[in-house]
């Protein structure tokens, strides 16, 4: 107990001893106080580190800490997307695997900006690479469902479903594309033509019935397809229940 109070005092001396602590002292400050389970004292210690860091190794070893410690020990997922997203800042640091690692960390941290960034420096530096379809995929559906921005999801589905077309991820691309179009874009020929393709090109994916349901009522409302009228009816019901004031 005694030893454990002494390198305690020993980190918070590094961070209020005189003068400015160089980058090292920070971290290794830091690394005591998180060996001790002091993580606010870590917190401290590795945020000045990050002000302290010169060499790009460094600002992405402590961002990475910071971010750590905002996905484990004091879950916030803001903050662990804005230190995840400072890796970004040297795309030369990183290699392939480095760099999807960050992006996937930056994304689940809701940091979607951020994420977009990551996702296209991967794809301007490894467009060729095996893992690049599926990439091109997720970014597109981080366009789709996050950023909303429909015009440039549909770009890159299409993307996909045309460079990477032998991939697995193609059928499941040109699918979305023309899903956003008949769905959320309203450009029903343009959704048809997607689809008529998903059939010629995928006759037996197993997608194949959905792209028919599709096309079958493509530009209909809910109300006027037999197969989904009792999700109106059930919402119809519930709307009747609540107005009784019935629990």
């Amino acid at each position: 107990m005694l030893k454990k109070s002494l390198m305690l005092m020993l980190g918070a001396l590094l961070l209020v001893g005189c003068g400015r602590k160089s980058y090292t002292e920070l971290i290794t400050a830091g690394d005591e106080f998180m060996n001790n389970n002091d993580t606010r004292q870590a917190l401290e210690a590795y945020r000045e580190a990050l002000s302290a860091a010169d060499l790009p190794d460094q600002k992405i070893e402590v961002a990475t800490k910071l971010g750590d410690i905002f996905t484990q020990q004091l879950p916030n997922q803001d903050s662990a997307g804005v230190y995840y997203a400072v890796v970004l800042d040297y795309p030369d640091e990183l290699n392939s695997e480095s760099l999807r690692n960050f992006t996937k960390k930056i994304y689940e941290a809701g940091n979607y900006g951020a994420a977009v960034r990551g996702y296209s420096l991967w794809l301007e530096r490894y467009s060729e690479d095996p893992l690049a379809p599926s990439m091109t995929y997720d970014l597109a559906e981080l366009y789709h469902k996050h950023i909303r921005d429909l015009i440039r999801a549909v770009e890159l589905y299409d993307t996909v479903a045309k460079k990477y077309g032998t991939s697995s991820f193609a059928p499941k691309a040109l699918f979305s594309e023309g899903y956003v179009y008949a769905n959320e874009l309203k450009n029903f020929d343009k959704a048809r033509s997607i689809y008529q393709t998903f059939l010629t090109a995928y006759p037996e994916h197993e997608m194949v019935p959905s792209v028919e349901f599709e096309l079958k009522y493509l530009g209909k409302t809910i109300e006027e397809i037999p197969e989904l009228k009792h999700l109106m009816s059930g919402k119809t019901a519930e709307t009747q229940v609540a107005g009784t004031g019935k629990k």
